[in-house]
Formats: structure tokens, C-alpha cells, sequence
């Protein structure tokens, strides 16, 4: 028995269970991959790119699909389809992050365009490295994804950060 209170237990356990949602349900030929994995992907992705990140940036890398425990993972095309499944993503993670009494991450327009970035890239990556084919619906994902990076990537170069090799690893 360890010596914390019953509900941060309960806590601790509820971001554990919603590490464990598994995406990719909506595309059959890319392998399940589950939140906790591809955030921690794109937390390996910030420490290989970013200078300095800071600690909001990293919790809100950690954090950035754990509401997805509530109803599961919009795929990007359907909130892109759908906008108002984006304003549900977002009333959803309100919500978790209330019911499990944790703190507002309040980014600035920079670490909000790296996390956009880190979200993309670990999604490029994956499926670069897991089943990118031509022939499939995999491939529209890699070339949406690519361009949505370059575009974040160019966003950062005003900011002072230098990430050409990035461009040209997913070129």
C-alpha cells in the first residue's frame, strides 16, 4: 500500500487508462497505435527539434489527446469535414481536464504552433515508418501531413527557428 490520497490514485489511474485509447480505428491498414505512444513520439520529436521547450509545452504535448478516453479519436479529415467535431474535441478535453482537477495549459502562439507541428510530424513519421503505400489512404495522410508540417515549420522560422533539415526529410 503507498501512502497518497485515494483520489489521486483514482487520478493517476484515469491518465493512465486514457493513454491506452487506440487510434487509427477509422483506417484498417495502418496498425493500432495508442495515445500514450504517440504522445510520447511527439514528446521524443520536441526534444530532437526544440532548443529549450518549455514545461507547459511538454505537459501540453503529454496531455493533448487524453480526452480522447471520452468518445475516442476524430480522425483529422473528419474534423476538417465536420468543424463543429473539432469544437467537440475541445469541450471534451475542458471537460477531462475539470474532472480530474487539472490545471489550464495556457500556450503562447509559438507553443501552440510546435504542438500543431509535433501532432503532424509523429503522425508522418508513423505512418512513414509503419505502412506508407502508395495505393492506400495512407498515402493522402503522409502528403496532408507533410504539407500541414511544412507549413507549421515555415509559421516557426519567423520565430527564429531554423528546421530546413526537417523540410527536407519529409519532402
Amino acid at each position: 500500500m503507498i501512502n497518497l490520497p485515494e483520489d489521486s490514485i483514482e487520478r493517476c489511474e484515469a491518465l493512465i487508462d486514457a493513454s491506452k485509447v487506440r487510434r487509427w480505428h477509422a483506417q484498417p491498414e495502418i496498425p493500432i497505435q495508442t495515445t500514450g505512444v504517440h504522445s510520447f513520439n511527439m514528446l521524443l520529436c520536441l526534444i530532437a527539434l526544440h532548443p529549450n521547450p518549455s514545461a507547459n509545452l511538454m505537459q501540453a504535448v503529454i496531455r493533448h489527446d487524453l480526452a480522447e478516453r471520452i468518445c475516442s479519436d476524430f480522425p483529422h479529415h473528419m474534423k476538417k469535414r465536420f468543424p463543429v467535431l473539432k469544437e467537440i474535441d475541445e469541450q471534451m478535453q475542458a471537460e477531462f481536464d475539470d474532472e480530474l482537477n487539472l490545471a489550464k495549459i495556457e500556450l503562447t502562439l509559438e507553443e501552440g504552433i510546435w504542438l500543431k507541428l509535433l501532432d503532424q510530424l509523429e503522425v508522418l513519421l508513423y505512418v512513414q515508418q509503419e505502412v506508407l503505400d502508395p495505393t492506400t489512404a495512407s498515402w493522402e495522410i503522409y502528403e496532408n501531413c507533410a504539407n500541414i508540417c511544412n507549413s507549421y515549420i515555415s509559421q516557426l522560422q519567423t520565430f527564429g527557428y531554423l528546421l530546413e533539415y526537417v523540410t527536407d526529410t519529409i519532402q
